[in-house]
């Protein structure tokens, strides 16, 4: 199962202590939230790497949930995040949002 959703915006970001877990939430275009995890070391600097053109996409994780962070080929950022096996939810929002994402950044709790 594939879904798309499109003018989506980034909410309530939090950044646990000790391990390097990012916790938001999505908000799509119809009003609906949408839980988002990521565990991995590197989780800031690949967004950091993203936004300044470096990296290309930030591949990341959480147990066994991928997580692809990318520009599409609108100039939107793309979170292709797959939960299971044969699923990919695919949030569209400004590439702006993505700073909402960072460690320190204005929406860090």
């Amino acid at each position: 199962m594939r879904k798309k959703f499109k003018n989506c915006t980034i909410q309530n970001v939090v950044w646990k202590d000790g391990l390097p877990r990012l916790s938001f939430e999505v908000l799509d275009e119809n009003g609906e939230t949408h839980a988002v995890s990521i565990q991995n070391w590197s989780v800031s600097d690949q967004i950091a790497a993203l936004m300044e053109g470096i990296r290309e996409r930030a591949i990341l994780a959480c147990g066994m949930t991928d997580i692809d962070i990318f520009r599409g080929q609108d100039g939107q950022a793309v979170i292709d995040w797959s939960p299971c096996s044969g699923t990919s939810f695919f949030y569209e929002f400004p590439f702006s949002e993505l700073h909402k994402l960072l460690k320190g950044g204005p929406n860090h709790a």
